[in-house]
């Protein structure tokens, strides 16, 4: 993700340094550092996830690969 970008991810959110820290657990020091120098592609991957109002990824209560090996 670019220095671009990420600000544009800011704007679009409407997010100060501190909300964006909050949101993605950094410090906002590190806000700060994404925005002059671009952030990791996971941190691109997660304001994706955020921006869209995705929820934190929850293991499934039955199934998963086990039960899907047994069939």
């Amino acid at each position: 993700m670019t220095a671009h970008e990420f600000g544009a991810w800011l704007d679009h959110m409407w997010f100060s340094h501190d909300d964006a820290a909050t949101r993605l657990g950094l410090p906002a020091e590190q806000i700060a550092a994404f925005e002059r120098e671009g952030a990791p592609g996971t941190v691109g991957l997660a304001c994706a996830a955020i921006a869209t109002g995705l929820a934190a990824w929850q293991p499934p209560r039955r199934g998963g690969r086990q039960s899907q090996q047994a069939a």
